[in-house]
């Protein structure tokens, strides 16, 4: 099968409710740019061979972790909710999940094909409100436990 490019309009980042995932999964409203991060740590060792001149490098996989982020326009307009509303999620709701330093799953996802899911805490989340410019943010949020990949 022929792989297809895919518009970065139809991808979005998606909260579901509180670290046990109660509630609807919702989009983070407003966003510009979302992505998910998937690394592989490295684990390398040196052997001798039978001549003591020669040595031989072995690499293995080791420890892996995700992230996600998401940027996008700040609607402060809007207030936190209880996180199991039916709306966007929006800057309001970021910032009371990076207070509380709590996890929640989040979603990497179009509206078909492979969705990316895992649970994750805000590391950091930036707003900035420029003179003449729309105020925007910037949200990091780190893996915890396993990445699951998905079709739906």
């Amino acid at each position: 099968m022929p792989l297809e490019s895919i518009s970065g309009n139809k991808l979005g980042l998606f909260i579901t409710g509180d670290a046990e995932g109660s509630g609807a999964s919702r989009l983070v409203g407003v966003s510009t740019n979302c992505s998910v991060s998937i690394n592989n740590g490295s684990v390398e060792t040196a052997s001798k061979s039978g001549q003591a001149a020669q040595s031989i490098s072995h690499t293995a996989v080791g420890a892996s972790s995700f992230s996600f982020s998401v940027d996008g326009m700040v609607d402060i307009a809007t207030a936190a909710d209880d996180m199991t509303g039916a709306d966007e999620h929006g800057f309001n709701n970021l910032a009371k999940l990076a207070l509380s330093g709590e996890t929640c799953t989040v979603i990497f996802k179009a509206s078909t094909g492979t969705t990316y899911t895992g649970s994750a805490f805000i590391e950091s989340l930036e707003a900035t409100a420029g003179v003449d410019s729309f105020a925007t943010y910037s949200c990091s949020l780190k893996g915890t436990g396993t990445l699951v990949q998905a079709t739906s």
